[in-house]
């Protein structure tokens, strides 16, 4: 089975400790290897290009190659669905954090995906809303999503 998943900018802006980074990869080669894809819009793709190069060090210190497989990854056209939000959506106001406002509309666009952040996000819990369970909307984990990613 096929799954898309929205990649919160915190799973590459929170790989500073070696957990986070192999989670992070672990990640990317199940979505690279299996027939899953990541959503993007050009304001995702902006904010997640612009964290790998801030954290193109500290990665590339634990991991070698991790920055270069990553960036494989946003730039694999056969790995993204790209979405064009037309409207703000409704549902901005199950978010709270304003900054994550043009995810909801991502997903609300695209319908049936995965919100995949770090364990800590306020944001993923809001995204298993009851009103997102309805449009085939959840939040995960990195590790829930390896999980998933894996047994599919």
């Amino acid at each position: 089975m096929k799954h898309l998943c929205i990649l919160d900018e915190n799973v590459i802006a929170q790989v500073k400790s070696v957990d986070l980074a192999r989670q992070t990869i672990a990640l990317v080669t199940l979505i690279k290897t299996n027939c899953h894809k990541i959503v993007l819009d050009a304001t995702l793709s902006s904010k997640l290009h612009s964290w790998l190069s801030k954290r193109d060090k500290e990665l590339g210190n634990i991991f070698p190659t991790g920055p270069t497989f990553i960036r494989s990854l946003l730039t694999d056209t056969r790995k993204q669905q790209w979405v064009l939000t037309q409207s703000e959506s409704k549902e901005r106001g199950f978010i709270h954090h304003p900054h994550d406002w043009y995810l909801v509309d991502l997903a609300v666009s695209c319908k049936n995906v995965h919100f995949v952040s770090t364990g800590d996000s306020a944001t993923t819990a809001n995204f298993n809303r009851p009103e997102f369970k309805t449009m085939g909307i959840d939040g995960i984990t990195v590790a829930e999503a390896i999980n998933l990613a894996r047994d599919s």
